[in-house]
Order: structure tokens, then C-alpha cells, then sequence
């Protein structure tokens, strides 16, 4: 693995990951991109899709379940996480280790995908083969736009951590113990019943 331009895509294998999407424009990438290298970390049910096209592309290696500080020294190797379909907490993986998250419009993700500021700490491009594949190229070969989404993907992990997700929860309980407390009594002098 050279590492000039390294893509990777980490999670499960099934339809709403938009697996064949993915693969095809990894194809794109590394037409644009001869360097282009893809690393694809996950299984399910479409894991034989996977291994039939890194089978036939020596640039791409699946690698199946990969936990722990295994893949998190996979997602160091690369330079964006390629995920055209659902996203979920699998954006906060790349806010902690400033792998900027690359992502389509295509209405399938989780709540999660709230948390993605386009053009600041990751990109959701058009839900097209080549908007995406051309976003992903132009991210790969452009050292100041990847420098300004590793940097926002970091702000994102300070911001999104177990810690402030803590407070922020006390602070809605708070809130809501703090209001005043509703009586049935009081709704029946409201509505005149007894």
C-alpha cells in the first residue's frame, strides 16, 4: 500500500450501504486516479459482491471484520471513508482519526448524518456515480481542501464526545424535572369536568 491515495470504507454489507454503487465508483476513482487504492472493512450479506470485485482489481482488498486498534490503523492508512449510502455512527469513527467521510444525498441515512457539515468536516455530494466518484478524486488530489476537512473532523470530535453527550442529557432531565408539575385536577378545571 503506497498511501497517495487511499480510500476505505468500514461498516456492514447490505443493501442500504449502497454496495454496488460503491464498488462502481471506486472503479470511477481509480479511472481518474490510477493510484487510487480501496480497502473495504465489514461483511454481510453482500460481502460476496465485495470479493468477487477485489478479486478482479488488484488496487482493491477486502478484508473482513477488522475491531479494536486493527481498524483503527486501517482507517489511518487511508485518506477519506467512502460511504455512499446509509451513514451512521460510523461518522464519528471518522471525526476521531480526521478520515473525512464522503457521502451522497440518497435519503437512507441514519439520524447521525446530522452531524456532517458539508465542505467542513466531511461532503455529501449529489446521489450520482459521477458526482461522487469526481468529489472523492478532487479530495484525494487536493492537500489544502483534505487539510480543512481533517481539521473540522477534529473540531467534530472535540464537540461529539461521551462526555458532552452526558451533560447534555442531565441538562434535558434537569429541564424537565424543573418544569412545573401537571395535575389531573387541573385539567379538569380546564376542560369543566369534576
Amino acid at each position: 500500500m503506497k498511501g497517495d491515495a487511499v480510500g476505505i470504507y468500514v461498516g456492514s454489507l447490505y443493501e442500504e450501504k449502497r454496495i454496488e454503487f460503491m464498488l462502481a465508483t471506486a472503479q470511477q476513482i481509480h479511472d481518474k486516479i490510477p493510484g487510487f487504492e480501496f480497502l473495504v472493512v465489514g461483511d454481510g450479506p453482500q460481502r460476496s459482491i465485495v470479493e468477487s470485485f477485489c478479486a478482479a482489481h488488484p488496487w482493491a482488498t477486502y478484508l473482513g471484520i477488522r475491531k479494536g486498534q486493527e481498524k483503527v490503523d486501517l482507517i489511518g492508512l487511508a485518506k477519506v471513508m467512502i460511504n455512499p449510502g446509509l451513514v451512521g455512527l460510523s461518522i464519528l469513527d471518522a471525526f476521531v482519526l480526521g478520515t473525512p467521510m464522503i457521502t451522497t444525498d440518497c435519503g437512507l441515512h441514519s439520524p447521525e448524518i446530522a452531524y456532517l457539515q458539508d465542505g467542513v468536516n466531511g461532503v455529501m455530494t449529489a446521489n450520482s456515480a459521477e458526482a461522487y466518484a469526481s468529489t472523492v478524486a478532487a479530495i484525494l488530489t487536493d492537500t489544502t481542501a483534505l487539510d480543512r476537512l481533517r481539521a473540522g473532523c477534529e473540531r467534530s470530535a472535540a464537540q461529539y464526545t461521551i462526555q458532552n453527550m452526558a451533560v447534555n442529557f442531565a441538562n434535558g432531565v434537569e429541564a424537565c424535572a424543573s418544569q412545573p408539575i401537571f395535575r389531573r385536577h387541573q385539567a379538569n378545571d380546564v376542560i369543566g369536568n369534576d
